[in-house]
């Protein structure tokens, strides 16, 4: 593979950069501090997730030489992201099951500090107004919590690919908060399950 040729010599370690409008500023302007960082593992394969979606992407590129020459830094703002049709559907789909006969998503519960140990398989089941975590292997529910407006957020992780957090939140029906963090099958499969527990609580 040939080497970028940059005028004087060839690329060296050219510094891309990605941020995503902060909540709450959306359209609100192009300065920093409208915009934060992402933190990516690597900053030449950015994959936009539901966190991102209808809020602007910037990108900065800094051309550097392999001697270490720098060049001017280049910054581009991408359109409002929508979220894909395809994925509405599967989100309406989902949550119209689950609002009408009850419906699970099979996770694999892992701990954030520790992501190269093997996940556990849980099954997250909503039905009756209410969700329950449930050890697959063994079928026994290890937290149930009714679901109710501000209960929960879900969070998808931008720095580990499929990873999603359930964060509950102290009702009274939970008196203690807790925070699951939980491997969906794929990215897309991580999103979808992010917008379902929105729409649920």
């Amino acid at each position: 593979m040939t080497p970028n040729r940059y005028s004087g010599g060839e690329e060296g370690n050219t510094v891309v950069s990605w941020f995503c409008e902060v909540d709450g500023m959306e359209g609100c302007g192009t300065e920093d501090h409208h915009f934060q960082v992402l933190p990516l593992v690597n900053p030449n394969e950015y994959v936009p997730t539901v966190e991102d979606i209808n809020k602007r992407i910037k990108i900065q590129i800094t051309p550097v030489r392999a001697d270490g020459v720098e060049g001017p830094t280049y910054q581009h703002i991408l359109d409002a992201l929508r979220c894909p049709q395809r994925v509405q559907d599967d989100v309406g789909r989902c949550v119209r099951q689950m609002q009408s006969k009850g419906g699970n998503f099979v996770l694999g519960q892992v701990d954030e500090q520790a992501l190269h140990l093997p996940a556990v398989p849980k099954r997250v089941a909503v039905a009756d107004g209410a969700l329950k975590i449930k050890n697959v292997a063994t079928d026994k529910t290890e937290f149930k919590v009714k679901l109710e407006p501000g209960c929960m957020r879900a969070t998808a992780r931008p720095d580990v690919p499929n990873l999603l957090t359930l964060t509950f939140f102290a009702t009274r029906s939970n008196p203690t908060p807790r925070t699951f963090a939980m491997l969906a099958e794929d990215v897309r499969s991580r999103d979808v399950v992010v917008l379902v527990m929105r729409s649920l609580a």
